[in-house]
């Protein structure tokens, strides 16, 4: 096969030396064709010269080349040019590139050679391919093809060994396991010294070191001639051996077969059933995954996935002996170490580079504080440890996470990794304060760690930085919610009340400058008072005074709701007018009315329900737009609410039905009163009016003519009369004024 291949070298030089030559003949041809081009061009110059010899006291002439044939699309070099008076002197050699000397080659033989003028150009009608093309097709005939012809060997043996099983005994089919394994290693190991760059004879060594493994497998687990320590003892020297067979600190394959077959080891531990075997398990992990992370620590990148390979083992470990042998000494010994482990990982990648910007060492310490989070959980849930324990232990990570994310962005290292970082820490936070609500209520319902999560907040508007806004209102809404599950007492909404106002203060007049965050702002105070308005029923003192306390708690917030309209509170420092809080103070705004409405029905005192009247009209009017310049829509608006609203009231009050006519006749006059005050924004109020008016009177006409009280009846007509006649006055008296105003015009 050597000899075979070795011709076919030797053939390919040739074809190389072949080429050269027809090139070098090429060269040739151009040279002579532009020597006798150059010639041609000469005579024909001369011959010039002779002619205008006659015009010798004419002044001098210059002759022009005459173009002359190319042969093979190349040009010749132009002609000299000649003066009269001396063309000897003035006549210029002709200048012939020189014939190349040397050829390129590219990887699958095609050759280059510079042409005439220099540049390079594949010859006999090949082009050079792209390096990507060629980098593929390597990766699949050298690497794939060795993989795939690897598989194929290692199925056909277990072909072959299914074949001869039912004829022989355990201790032959042992025997020939090993002698094939042995066999395939040796040979792969040889040929590829023999040969390192050739791939497919380090996979056939791979293929014999992966059936070495699985002989060791089988021979302890299915035929059980060696017992579990001896098994493990020869798979930890199989994992140590992979180790010496890699060529160079970035061989990836016997890295990859080792953790593979080091991952696939402690899956098999899952069938332990005798408890003394733990303990020498335990320290077959540890042995592996320290040698494993000291000999791969000088490439970098196999040192980070090595140690995420250890502590996904040292856990899944962990796991596999809480479900075997749960509350067990060797289950505590197990677990201690991964939380160690976990531990000591999480310190190293956070801490080693006193917070330098390390996208990879992020990462890697996440990893490793979720594993060291998850292994202490597993631990605590046999041991039961003191509360304090479980909260310093999900706090420390927590705080870290939030420190590094400080110092990231105070100094400009990282922008889109704060987001996770801001995640995890959120994570710890939330653990943290599950585990404080559930052991120490009383502690959780003071609001300590509310405040302390409220720290954020502050530092964010220090800094003027959005981020830490968010994140911090993102802990503090944590803190409200767990506290709303968990029943806290009247302390926990006062202080998160104190919170929402301070923001809503700080965002409103001290900075001015977000929108979104005066609207958090104002929904954790709205949603603090409703609270507290909810729990102070359980007080003493306000015992059986419900609705007396919902009135109380109704009234602050709406009294809040006029305060953040007519100040403009929604208004900024930047150009924008805070349209978009206006809109959303104008819903809460709708919220309250018909919130004070369904009260008003609910309860049963005609004083409470005068009051709530009071307070829902006063909302309803404080959309009337009085300086606003475009605000037909809201006029409009406003109108409809209050008419609504109007005619809600005096049925919530059982008034008569005649009553409740001449109550809506005389809000239409009203509405076409102030529809003329400004006739062109309010001209939509005034229709409003006008169609409020003839629906009423067409009420008293068809349903109030039957009412029983005639004195009444009279009354709500004469009265109703007098409201139209002021309508038909009103009307006449502004049409009159227009016109002296603005004539008619002939």
């Amino acid at each position: 096969m050597e000899k075979v291949q070795e011709l076919e070298r030797e053939i390919e030089e040739l074809k190389l030396r072949v080429a050269d030559l027809e090139d070098g003949l090429k060269s040739a041809e151009m040279r002579i064709s532009s020597m006798s081009a150059n010639q041609v061009s000469q005579s024909q110059t001369d011959t010039v010269q002779a002619t205008e010899t006659v015009q010798a006291n004419q002044q001098p002439v210059q002759a022009m080349p005459t173009p002359t044939p190319t042969y093979n699309n190349v040009q010749p070099i132009p002609a000299a040019t000649y003066s009269y008076s001396n063309p000897a002197k003035n006549q210029q050699a002709p200048v012939v590139n020189p014939i190349p000397t040397h050829r390129t080659y590219n990887t699958y033989g095609n050759t280059a050679t510079p042409n005439t003028y220099g540049n390079y150009a594949p010859q006999y009608g090949q082009q050079q391919r792209p390096a990507s093309n060629i980098g593929t097709e390597s990766w699949i005939g050298k690497i794939l093809m060795g993989a795939l012809a690897s598989l194929l060997v290692f199925i056909a043996l277990i072909t072959f060994a299914k074949l001869l099983l039912p004829f022989l005994t355990d201790g032959i089919k042992i025997a020939l396991m090993f002698i094939a394994s042995t066999a395939l290693t040796g040979t792969g190991f040889l040929l590829s010294k023999k040969k390192p760059s050739n791939t497919f004879f380090k996979a056939l060594l791979g293929c014999g070191c992966a059936c070495i493994y699985l002989s060791i497998l089988v021979t302890g687990i299915h035929f059980k001639a060696i017992n579990s320590i001896v098994m493990y003892v020869l798979l930890a020297i199989w994992a140590i051996f992979m180790i010496f067979l890699k060529e160079s600190k970035n061989d990836w394959l016997f890295f990859s077969i080792g953790n593979l077959g080091y991952l696939v080891s402690i899956m098999f531990t899952a069938g332990l059933k005798d408890k003394a075997l733990v303990l020498p398990m335990l320290i077959y992990v540890v042995i592996i995954s320290s040698v494993y992370q000291i000999m791969y620590w000088k490439n970098q990148r196999q040192r980070e996935v090595q140690s995420v390979i250890n502590i996904i083992s040292l856990l899944l470990f962990q796991i596999l002996i809480t479900n075997a042998f749960s509350r067990t000494v060797e289950c505590y010994i197990v677990s201690a170490v991964t939380v160690v482990w976990a531990f000591a990982g999480f310190l190293f990648f956070t801490f080693c580079d006193l917070f330098s910007y390390r996208k990879n060492h992020f990462y890697f310490a996440v990893v490793n504080s979720l594993a060291f989070f998850v292994s202490f959980m597993m631990l605590n849930s046999s041991l039961h440890l003191p509360a304090f324990i479980d909260f310093g232990v999900v706090l420390i990570p927590a705080i870290a996470f939030e420190a590094i994310n400080i110092y990231w962005r105070s100094n400009n290292l990282a922008r889109s990794e704060s987001v996770l970082n801001a995640v995890i820490a959120g994570f710890f936070f939330l653990g943290a304060a599950i585990i404080l609500v559930d052991n120490y209520h009383v502690i959780y319902e003071s609001g300590i760690l509310m405040l302390v999560y409220s720290l954020v907040i502050v530092y964010g508007l220090l800094k003027k930085d959005t981020f830490f806004k968010i994140h911090g209102w993102a802990l503090v809404g944590i803190c409200i919610f767990i506290g709303m599950s968990n029943n806290t007492g009247l302390f926990f909404a006062f202080v998160a009340a104190i919170i929402g106002l301070s923001s809503l203060i700080v965002e409103g007049i001290v900075f001015n400058d977000s929108v979104a965050f005066k609207l958090v702002s104002y929904s954790c105070l709205i949603g603090a008072i409703c609270r507290m308005g909810y729990l102070a029923t359980d007080i003493m003192i306000f015992s059986g005074k419900e609705d007396i306390v919902r009135l109380v708690t109704y009234g602050v917030i709406a009294v809040l709701n006029l305060i953040m309209i007519l100040t403009g509170f929604y208004r900024t420092n930047e150009k924008n007018n805070g349209r978009d809080l206006h809109v959303v103070l104008d819903v809460f705004n709708l919220i309250l009315i018909l919130t004070g409405a369904g009260f008003m029905g609910v309860v049963d005192s005609k004083i409470l329900k005068a009051f709530y009247m009071v307070i829902t009209f006063v909302l309803a009017c404080i959309n009337f737009p009085v300086k606003e310049k475009i605000s037909r829509n809201r006029c409009l608006y406003t109108g409809i609410k209050l008419g609504v609203l109007l005619l809600y009231s005096l049925c919530t009050f059982e008034a008569p039905s005649p009553v409740v006519s001449m109550g809506m006749i005389a809000f239409a006059v009203l509405c076409i009163v102030i529809g003329f005050k400004n006739s062109l924004l309010t001209k939509e109020l005034r229709i409003l009016g006008l169609m409020t008016t003839l629906l009423f009177v067409v009420k008293f006409i068809i349903f109030d003519i039957s009412f029983d009280s005639t004195l009444m009846k009279a009354m709500s007509y004469l009265i109703s009369g007098i409201l139209c006649f002021a309508i038909s006055a009103i009307y006449n008296h502004f049409e009159k004024k227009a016109v002296m105003n603005y004539p008619p015009q002939n």
